[in-house]
């Protein structure tokens, strides 16, 4: 909506880019899962965070987003919210199995995936109702974007790092 609202692109050409955000999250999903592994030493809290700031960051800046802007741009800032906003629940859950531990992991994903459903459910119609109220979609994508620098602020400071082995 955002796109054909705001933007004016046409529905097929917003529909064209939303399956590229799911393309590259795919691909992305396998490369964070490599990169955590091989580069990062397996270090999933550091992994997530370095996806939530991107991700943060690619929410502020869609918010920022007009008619003026290029289009190429417009299509890096889809691409690169694929690659974050919609590609961390690989790593995530991998993190959360881990700090749990083999005997309450299947349980803690499961309350950690309920808890995430609601806010999948309760978020978006509250950034819509936003973008109603305000007539932009601006004031929905900054909240967006402080909430996932601060939720990635608070893993990092409050979360522990699985212990390895």
């Amino acid at each position: 909506l955002f796109l054909i609202e705001n933007l004016q692109y046409s529905e097929v050409t917003a529909g064209v880019y939303l399956g590229m955000a799911l393309a590259i999250s795919t691909a992305a999903r396998i490369l964070w899962g490599a990169a955590c592994d091989f580069l990062l030493n397996s270090r999933r809290k550091i992994t997530l965070g370095i996806i939530g700031f991107i991700a943060g960051s690619s929410f502020v800046l869609i918010g920022l987003v007009n008619n003026d802007t290029p289009i190429f741009v417009v299509m890096l800032l889809i691409g690169v919210m694929g690659a974050s906003a919609m590609s961390w629940p690989g790593i995530f859950t991998t993190y959360i199995a881990e700090i749990s531990g083999s005997g309450r992991s299947g349980t803690t994903i499961g309350s950690t995936n309920a808890i995430m459903r609601i806010g999948i459910i309760i978020i978006p119609p509250i950034f819509g109702l936003s973008a109603d109220i305000t007539g932009s979609y601006t004031i929905g994508w900054l909240a967006m974007g402080s909430c996932a620098v601060i939720a990635t602020l608070a893993m990092l400071f409050i979360a522990k790092e699985p212990e390895p082995g």
